[in-house]
């Protein structure tokens, strides 16, 4: 998926530019798109419509990894830690759902930080 959305991108000339600093024209535009995606989604769930679902689903989810390529983000690696602590936790009805997950005592959130330090100091010699 990752390179599927890089050859859009590039395909069409969008340069990456690294974090939202200084990029407030891109994410602004980026959480209209988002906000977009996700309307489309309510919109078919309204309609019962599983074809329309399932469509804003996907473009949901090309947006939100278009928007990390595009900020210059390590999606990949964010990705990876995010499912290491995901698999960490507990399944378990809470006030919300039924269908909840829920994080154990002693659970540890993502080191997004660190990934990022690393990602910077990277580029910054690359």
């Amino acid at each position: 998926m990752l390179k599927d959305i890089e050859k859009f991108h590039e395909k069409f000339g969008f340069k990456k530019r690294y974090g939202i600093q200084n990029n407030k024209d891109l994410v602004d535009f980026r959480i209209k798109f988002l906000e977009e995606e996700l309307n489309e989604f309510k919109e078919a769930i309204k309609e019962k419509n599983d074809a329309k679902a399932l469509d804003a689903l996907v473009d949901l989810t090309y947006v939100a990894i278009g928007t990390a390529y595009l900020l210059d983000y390590p999606f990949h690696n964010a990705w990876e830690e995010v499912q290491k602590a995901n698999m960490t936790k507990i399944r378990q009805e809470s006030e919300r759902s039924k269908f909840d997950v829920i994080k154990p005592k002693g659970w540890k959130a993502p080191d997004i930080e660190k990934i990022m330090k690393i990602f910077k100091y990277w580029k910054a010699w690359t």
